[in-house]
């Protein structure tokens, strides 16, 4: 295999993108798996709302809802077929992600058939007993449709009540860091006994932000309180390590049943130019260095205007790469006109710049972040 071909391939299976359609049977969703499987890619994330086709709805029937525009998710039966045929197309070690936080921010809903999980405030006020039920309950729905990646827990602090996309919603468990790891940890390990993994977000914390990330760029500049907004990551780095088995001391690493996402958050005290996606003060700085986490980091979605602002798809995946992220999310669902799967964009840029050299890429960091991606998600790993 020539270096070229072999860092599109290591690229490839460093980014996940979002599918459109729900059965192997409509052609956009062929034209997409086509994509991804031509740009090496084994990871996707799924969703029940197509947001390009409800906001095309919106314009001539303001009242249309989500029901109007489904995306990859219907029902149960579905959802697992759909998986099923998503594992067999990409292969060994493939990544099938959702956002399954609960309340608010749940693709598998009742609207499609599924049970409603309460949301992170709601669960963080039940009783012991039943936060434990709620966390296995939401582990063995997700691992029995076939999903094995949740982008939840939210560990962000409530620590603006006011914030129109955390607290808002619900998604913090507390303004109290230690409840907020103290659930967070809950979920992980309930998700963990299903084979299921979890991604912690929105590192370095979203709570204390006023502004919504799928709108704009918000600036935590002056509101960011580091000792509680990282204090829920600091905690369940330190309580999940693990060591990775091999016969092969040389082979052993540091590992962790949950990934970390970045957000797009701009704090000019650690970097004045990028957010903390884009940004190795951010990534490989305080969440690697700092923090010690060795373990997967993924982006938030780059299709959102934080990021689409400012930022090509192209120059937007290679910085993120280049400060320490090991899967590169485009989840090809914001509102507005729909456009080509990026999956063959973004594994030609990052195998570009590791060609090059640019932007902290190089061969060798492409084949660290598939090494931690092959640990979090080896061939033989599948939900139960």
């Amino acid at each position: 295999m020539s270096r070229a071909r072999e860092l599109e391939r290591l690229a490839g299976r460093m980014v996940m993108v979002g599918v459109r359609g729900a059965s192997p049977d409509d052609p956009l969703f062929r034209a997409d798996l086509a994509a991804i499987r031509d740009a090496h890619g084994r990871a996707v994330v799924l969703f029940d709302v197509d947001l390009p086709t409800l906001t095309a709805l919106r314009e001539n029937n303001p009242g249309a809802s989500a029901a109007d525009a489904p995306r990859n998710i219907l029902s149960p039966a579905q959802l697992l077929a759909l998986c099923g045929h998503l594992r067999e197309a990409l292969g060994p070690g493939a990544i099938i992600a959702v956002d399954q936080e609960g309340g608010r921010v749940a693709r598998l809903n009742p609207r499609r058939g599924f049970p409603e999980f309460p949301s992170a405030a709601a669960y963080a006020d039940m009783a012991d007993a039943k936060r434990a039920d709620a966390a296995h309950h939401l582990a063995e729905t997700l691992a029995g449709a076939g999903v094995n990646l949740n982008f939840a827990p939210c560990v962000d602090v409530a620590l603006n009540p006011r914030s129109p996309i955390i607290a808002g919603k619900e998604r913090a468990f507390s303004a109290d860091p230690r409840r907020v790891a103290h659930c967070a940890a809950e979920v992980i390990a309930a998700h963990d006994e299903c084979a299921v993994r979890t991604c912690v977000k929105h590192f370095p914390g979203h709570g204390s932000a006023g502004a919504d990330s799928h709108l704009g760029l918000p600036d935590v500049s002056r509101v960011y309180d580091e000792g509680a907004e990282t204090a829920p990551f600091a905690s369940l780095i330190a309580r999940f390590r693990r060591e990775t088995p091999s016969p092969d001391a040389s082979l052993r690493a540091p590992a962790w049943p949950f990934a970390v996402m970045t957000g797009h958050l701009l704090h000019r005290r650690t970097d004045p130019d990028h957010p903390a996606s884009l940004s190795p003060a951010h990534t490989e700085g305080a969440l690697r260095r700092a923090l010690g986490f060795e373990g997967v980091v993924v982006t938030d979605s780059l299709d959102m205007r934080a990021i689409t602002d400012r930022y090509s798809p192209a120059e937007a995946a290679t910085r993120a790469a280049g400060a320490g992220a090991d899967l590169i999310l485009d989840a090809l669902n914001s509102p507005g006109p729909a456009r080509d799967n990026p999956a063959p964009l973004l594994t030609e840029a990052l195998a570009r710049a590791a060609f090059d050299k640019r932007l902290g890429l190089s061969p060798r960091r492409l084949q660290e972040s598939n090494n931690r991606l092959n640990r979090l998600f080896p061939a033989s790993h599948a939900p139960i």
